[in-house]
């Protein structure tokens, strides 16, 4: 799929589970290009993200959401390879925590406050992103 746009959601309602997909990062010619996958999503100014970016990858949320506000970010030095396929995995818990793996490989985790209910998706600024087999699953997976 090939995702061009601002925003685009799926999955209402997903509260934890696992999210996977492979990426490929292809940056336009301004500003710092990202595609992020997104979850707890209520709107553009509320959501939590896991941001891919070609210096580093970032975990966090933006906007107030069932009472709990940011800064809640943390970022990771693994970089997402430009132009080049990475399968990425999102572990989204029960408890808040989000942990972070590429390759297989963990790469960091930020634990919130609590899970929060909404879509997930994907985003992109400043770049066109290539985002194959996104994949949601439950929190049974988790269990």
């Amino acid at each position: 799929i090939a995702v061009p746009g601002p925003t685009d959601r799926a999955g209402a309602n997903f509260i934890a589970g696992r999210i996977v997909a492979q990426v490929i990062l292809r940056p336009l010619p301004s500003g710092t290009p990202n595609v992020a996958l997104l979850f707890g999503y209520r709107d553009p100014q509320h959501y939590r993200y896991v941001r891919f970016f070609p210096s580093a990858t970032e975990i966090g949320q933006v906007g107030t959401i069932d009472g709990q506000s940011p800064p809640l970010r943390r970022q990771l030095t693994h970089a997402l390879p430009v132009g080049l396929p990475q399968f990425v995995r999102i572990d989204v818990r029960p408890g808040g925590t989000v942990q972070v793996f590429a390759g297989g490989v963990p790469l960091g985790a930020l634990t919130f406050p609590a899970a929060v209910a909404g879509h997930a998706g994907v985003m992109t600024r400043n770049a066109q992103a290539v985002v194959d087999n996104f994949r949601l699953w439950t929190r049974t997976i988790l269990n």
